[in-house]
C-alpha cells in the first residue's frame, strides 16, 4: 500500500476518512491500519493503556505520534487519547482532533 506523505497542513480528514496509510517528514506522526501498527502502546498510561488493549482487537486504524498511539478507530467510531505528551505531540493530537471532527 502507497504511503501518503503529509506536512503540518495537510488536511488529515480525507486521508484517513479512506484509511491511507500516512506519515509526516520525519516519520513521528503516521497512520496505518491497525495489523500494521508495531511496538505499541509506547507511553501510554493508566486509563487509557487499558482502553488501548480493551479495544485493541476491535480497532482497524492506528494514528501513532513517537511510538504512542494517539488515535484509533473501531466499528463504534474514533477513539483520541485524552493523556498530555509532548508539545510535538500535543500539535499532533490537535492535529487529528480537528481532521476526526471533519470526517
Amino acid at each position: 500500500m502507497k504511503t501518503v506523505k503529509t506536512t503540518r497542513r495537510t488536511n488529515l480528514a480525507p486521508v484517513i476518512t479512506h484509511g491511507l496509510s500516512f506519515r509526516n517528514s520525519t516519520g513521528s506522526l503516521y497512520g496505518c491500519p491497525a495489523d500494521a501498527a508495531y511496538g505499541l502502546p509506547g507511553w501510554l498510561s493508566g486509563d487509557e493503556r487499558e482502553t488501548w488493549h480493551n479495544q485493541r482487537g476491535d480497532m482497524d486504524y492506528v494514528i501513532v505520534s513517537y511510538g504512542t498511539p494517539i488515535a484509533w478507530r473501531t466499528p463504534s467510531g474514533w477513539y483520541t487519547v485524552e493523556q498530555r505528551f509532548s508539545v510535538t505531540t500535543s500539535r499532533h493530537q490537535s492535529q487529528v482532533r480537528q481532521a476526526i471532527a471533519g470526517i
